[in-house]
């Protein structure tokens, strides 16, 4: 069967944090009414694995963070950019 896992905290600002694991799923409508309320609800930050399933449906600002292999234990994470909230975003981290 297809298997979607979102965990949710509760952070210390308030905010909830929900993390979809979409590493198993096959068809990307399975997840579409939680997800489409967690990225219409503020104060909910919504980080996704595995996202390419479900590309299309995703908005367009939004923050995509590439991890890659460089060794062992290493990875590159490349930030992404996909408008003007998500550049604010990647300004904030490398202040």
């Amino acid at each position: 069967s297809e298997m979607c896992i979102r965990d949710s905290y509760r952070l210390p600002s308030g905010r909830e944090l929900h993390h979809y694991d979409l590493y198993r799923l096959q068809q990307g409508g399975v997840v579409g009414e939680e997800l489409e309320e967690d990225l219409g609800t503020a104060g909910i930050i919504t980080v996704i694995e595995w996202a390419g399933i479900i590309d299309h449906d995703l908005p367009t600002d939004r923050l995509q963070i590439t991890l890659e292999p460089t060794g062992e234990t290493e990875r590159r994470l490349t930030f992404t950019a996909g408008g003007s909230i998500s550049n604010q975003i990647i300004k904030g981290l490398s202040a």
